[in-house]
């Protein structure tokens, strides 16, 4: 996705969130495209999605 300007359009995604106790460091954040931030939040394959980021990092 791109900005009105050109420029992508990325979102940070909390591994733990941050009203779960999370930090707010790169150790905790990955950065995602914005339809796959919403997958991480409101999609059928969360649990998994999250599981894999985690064992990546």
């Amino acid at each position: 996705m791109k900005a009105e300007d050109g420029t992508a359009y990325l979102e940070i995604h909390h591994l733990r969130q941050l009203a779960n106790g999370g930090s707010d460091t790169t150790q905790n954040a990955v950065v995602v495209c914005p339809n796959c931030h919403r997958e991480f939040h409101f999609g059928s394959c969360k649990p998994g999605l999250t599981q894999k980021l985690y064992q990546e990092k």
